[in-house]
């Protein structure tokens, strides 16, 4: 049955699950000339349903943005240069 052009019976609850537009993770991130996009996972959808946000769309979740960066920052890089070996005998 159709109702004000809408399927379905109106008392079936909200067609708009309030989960749906926060959080669950940040999965990517790239840069788009000035601008930062990230890989947005969304509460209670699957993978494919990520979408491409950009940062400032995500100013409310700034925490989500931290662990994401946090995660995925890199070690410092240990220094490459190795002390010399010196064996008891002397030998170097």
């Amino acid at each position: 049955e159709r109702t004000d052009g809408n399927l379905g019976d109106r008392d079936a609850g909200p067609a708009f699950n309030p989960l749906f537009i926060q959080i669950d993770r940040i999965i990517s991130s790239m840069q788009k000339g000035r601008a930062t996009f990230y890989l947005v996972k969304w509460r209670g959808l699957p993978y494919s349903e990520a979408t491409w946000e950009r940062e400032d769309h995500l100013a409310g979740d700034q925490a989500a943005i931290q662990r994401f960066v946090t995660i995925n920052s890199k070690p410092a890089k240990k220094s490459s240069v190795v002390g010399k070996l010196t064996f008891r005998d002397g030998r170097e």
